[in-house]
């Protein structure tokens, strides 16, 4: 699930600051994204400051969209997620660690990448119905036997090209669009490669096995945490107000994107 950097970026950062590792962080460039060792203590700290309160108020009466049970539900998927990533970084070795220090600039390039890509579209509508769609699309390719997930990757993303025309999305920018599409697969498709991005498969294997009310609203929390972080002010940290913004604002414009198709509308 998308939620999974939280677990990653505590384990890591309480791995950094109790065996001294924070020297070790170093300044990387990858699908044209650099990040600096500063962009990852940040992103650290965000995460810490962003989830902590994030998570107590999912577990509280104030989150209404949910009874008890099923915000007991959802916790416990995600302490589960962070005790499996906290087992693999401190009953493993140095190697372990690098994994998930891997997969923590892999998740900030990909957010980054929705970034310029809502720069880019400068359409929130169609951008949501895309990573909507993108997002499933790429949980369910990396369900598949890992010799099969190239494929159908590349199948997923030559059909970009007519979503985006079919969302209002003009051919120049679509253009500029592709180019970021194309970097945002090979990410994810990197990102799923690492030890610590297994261990997520197989939890997100165990969210489908989940009644749908449950999996539905893991996903909902989950995307409306990604748009916390994409659609923040630059410069600023996210925090609980901006998830529950974001929450609204998803809500809205996958409402507004329902109401704009075909189906959608009333027979005449």
């Amino acid at each position: 699930m998308p939620l999974r950097h939280f677990s990653a970026a505590l384990v890591l950062l309480a791995c950094m600051l109790a065996t001294g590792r924070a020297q070790e962080l170093t300044t990387t460039t990858e699908f044209g994204i650099t990040i600096t060792p500063d962009n990852i203590t940040d992103a650290i700290q965000e995460t810490q400051e962003f989830w902590t309160p994030v998570l107590r108020h999912i577990a509280s009466d104030d989150f209404a969209v949910a009874d008890a049970d099923m915000r007991k539900q959802v916790v416990g998927f995600f302490n589960r997620l962070h005790e499996a990533l906290f087992k693999q970084l401190f009953e493993g070795d140095d190697t372990d660690a690098r994994d998930l220090l891997d997969y923590l600039c892999l998740r900030m390039r990909k957010m980054e990448l929705y970034r310029q890509l809502r720069s880019t579209l400068n359409n929130d509508k169609a951008l949501v119905a895309m990573m909507d769609r993108w997002e499933r699309n790429h949980r369910e390719i990396h369900l598949l036997p890992a010799d099969q997930r190239a494929d159908r990757v590349k199948a997923m993303l030559a059909l970009m090209p007519e979503q985006m025309q079919s969302l209002g999305i003009s051919a120049d920018v679509s253009e500029k669009a592709f180019r970021l599409w194309t970097l945002q697969s090979q990410c994810m498709s990197r990102m799923y490669k690492t030890k610590a991005g297994a261990i997520i498969g197989n939890f997100e294997k165990e969210a489908r096995r989940m009644d749908r009310p449950v999996g539905e609203l893991l996903r909902k929390i989950a995307s409306s945490a990604d748009w916390a972080m994409i659609s923040k002010s630059a410069g600023k940290s996210a925090s609980r107000p901006e998830f529950e913004k974001a929450w609204k604002q998803l809500a809205e414009l996958r409402q507004q994107q329902l109401a704009a198709t075909p189906a959608a509308a009333s027979p005449r």
